[in-house]
């Protein structure tokens, strides 16, 4: 475990590191009699070697429990500046891959236009497509 960043937390959760601060420190127990071996900072061989005598000296307590501390410490987030743009390149915009839609009119004037150009006769030849909505120049031509 390197680090534990939550996002938006303002502590950090990390092994202790400081000069003298041990990796691990391991210790066994005994599942039989509960006899308990040493602690031992940063080399599990003499819990092994424990275990190892304890079953010479009880040849049927062959099941232990090892355990394994490890220092850590909390310490607060380290503030990270913002990136700033280039300066040679003009800020990018959220969705400025994105193509602009067209504007559209709205549903209740569509179908109103529709009725009122189908009532009247007008025919659309060039430019306005009333089924999208999209107005783009008109040419009109009488039926």
């Amino acid at each position: 475990m390197d680090h534990t960043v939550i996002k938006g937390a303002e502590w950090m959760l990390s092994p202790e590191t400081a000069e003298g601060a041990p990796q691990g420190i391991y210790g066994a127990q005994c599942l039989t009699c509960a006899e308990e071996s040493g602690l031992v900072d940063d080399d599990t061989r003499p819990v092994g070697a424990w275990a190892i005598a304890h079953t010479r000296d009880n040849p049927t307590h062959r099941q232990f429990l090892v355990t394994t501390h490890k220092p850590w410490r909390v310490d607060p987030v380290p503030a990270i500046p913002a990136a700033e743009p280039e300066p040679d390149q003009p800020p990018q915009t959220p969705r400025a891959h994105v193509k602009p839609r067209t504007p559209r009119l709205p549903r209740a004037l569509r179908s109103a236009l529709r009725r009122a150009l189908a009532y009247s006769g007008l025919l659309f030849l060039v430019g306005m497509s009333v089924a999208s909505g999209v107005v783009v120049g008109m040419t009109l031509a009488t039926a």
